[in-house]
């Protein structure tokens, strides 16, 4: 005979023997009332437990989407596979321009979505390899970075700012004080106002700009030329350029256009509003205009390689102006729909320098090639092919113990066919001096002779093209007058 045992549910605890879990199960030892007790308790138990969970999940019936592979191609439709610290950067930035564009990093996995780059392979590859072999050797602390466009799509072919002692950094969009290759807006500028490269202007150095200059109290700055003798007191325009003769250029600036009509060239041409890591406005702020460092690509006035790069293919493109983009087009690869893609407006692009007469915006930038065609000069390219550019150092300034004003910080080459326009830059993580393995202070032409590397080498077997016929604004070279010394 069965012993009946009375549960006061009030006093029943998780350690009682009587409300076991196996006792419950098995009937032993509880009455018929105690058995409802349970029934409720334990109903009472699955519900809170219900309500948790409803709580955590609204609808726990739907499972959590799971992302899915995004395809990275390259220009020719192969699979761009992130399976190295190169092509993992070149991803990541694919991603902060999708993000830009209002396609984020959770949209691109959710949706699974195929991405279609600008860049080539053959290219890409062969910016890595030229950095690489004009880094060997060389002092550990140089940083290099290679930008390449294509001035009648915007669209970047190459994008060589991987460095592996920083791996996870983009050279080619580093914040840099572009020196001299910022002569070429000086030089916008001065068109603009109907004056060309046949004008002449004191090239001697060095040489002091601003109010009341010689004059007790006056502040005034001293700019000098890398070399004090290049040019002289009478130097025409086109023979600045070729020379990068500081003083001009700042004279241009500061005494015939002013530093503002720089900055609103340089915009014109693809350099960004908001220069800088503090964005800071290259027009100049609360009615401040630039100081006349702007003219030489110094102090605050800063671009990255990708900026110059762009800009410059502006004056390849004969004064039309695209943006730069390695993102050609996103697809939905289960719909087959182009979610995202260049259009034939962007690619069309805009005038640049002049939107209301064409040709002299087209002017314009001929004459800023036809001052560059001999600052090239010294790196041609293969095969008689017309090249034009600017090779361009920034100057340290004084820092004792690190750096000295005969000292550069930073070396460029910037240079462009009507098919490829293309920048490498060269400098340091901490802005200091520049020595090659020998010691000596660097000079542009590592930049360059990268640069005529890879300018060769892209464009071997493709069509000698040439620019368009030379039409002066203001005075030509030719009519440059010069007293006889």
């Amino acid at each position: 005979m069965n012993t009946i045992v009375t549960i006061d549910p009030n006093q029943v605890t998780g350690d009682d023997p009587a409300y076991s879990p196996r006792r419950l199960a098995l009937g032993v030892g509880v009455s018929k009332r105690n058995i409802g007790y349970v029934v409720v308790a334990v109903l009472l138990v699955a519900g809170l437990v219900v309500a948790y969970f409803a709580l955590q999940d609204p609808d726990p019936g739907q499972a959590a989407p799971q992302p899915k592979p995004v395809l990275f191609t390259w220009s020719d439709g192969s699979e761009l596979r992130p399976d190295t610290a190169s092509a993992k950067l070149l991803v990541e930035q694919a991603k902060r321009e999708l993000d830009a564009a209002g396609i984020t990093a959770d949209t691109l996995s959710h949706k699974g979505y195929t991405v279609g780059l600008t860049l080539e392979r053959a290219a890409q590859e062969r910016g890595e390899r030229i950095l690489n072999e004009a880094r060997q050797g060389q002092p550990g602390n140089l940083r290099m970075a290679l930008v390449a466009v294509d001035p009648r799509t915007g669209r970047i072919v190459a994008l060589n700012g991987y460095q592996a002692e920083k791996a996870e950094f983009d050279y080619t969009r580093a914040w840099q004080n572009p020196g001299s290759t910022f002569m070429p807006f000086d030089l916008v500028a001065l068109l603009q106002k109907g004056k060309g490269l046949g004008e002449v202007y004191d090239g001697s150095s060095p040489r002091a700009f601003g109010k009341n200059c010689g004059t007790e109290g006056a502040k005034c700055l001293e700019v000098s030329n890398t070399d004090n003798n290049a040019c002289g007191k009478h130097c025409s325009v086109a023979r600045a350029m070729e020379l990068s003769v500081n003083t001009v250029f700042a004279d241009i600036a500061y005494n015939e256009v002013g530093t503002l009509a720089v900055a609103r060239a340089a915009i014109d041409a693809g350099i960004p509003p908001n220069v800088g890591i503090k964005k800071i406005p290259l027009e100049g702020e609360a009615g401040v205009a630039p100081n006349i460092a702007i003219a030489l690509g110094g102090d605050v006035y800063q671009a990255r390689p990708v900026d110059i790069a762009s800009a410059y293919a502006t004056f390849a493109a004969n004064g039309t102006k695209r943006a730069p983009h390695m993102v050609a087009k996103v697809t939905d690869p289960t719909t087959n729909q182009i979610v995202l893609a260049n259009t034939e407006a962007q690619a069309a692009g805009k005038p640049a320098f002049d939107e209301d007469v064409p040709d002299l915006n087209a002017k314009i930038a001929r004459n800023v090639t036809e001052a560059l065609l001999p600052a090239a000069a010294k790196f041609p390219c293969a095969g008689n092919r017309p090249c034009a550019g600017k090779a361009g150092v920034h100057g340290c300034t004084a820092v004792e113990g690190k750096t000295k004003k005969s000292d550069n910080c930073a070396t460029w080459m910037t240079g462009y066919t009507p098919q490829l326009s293309a920048s490498v830059w060269l400098g340091t993580d901490d802005n200091s001096a520049l020595r090659d393995k020998t010691g000596a202070v660097l000079d542009s032409t590592l930049a360059a002779q990268a640069w005529q590397k890879f300018m060769n080498e892209y464009l071997q077997g493709q069509p000698v093209e040439q620019f368009p016929a030379y039409v002066a604004i203001g005075k030509s070279p030719a009519e440059a007058v010069i007293p006889a010394r």
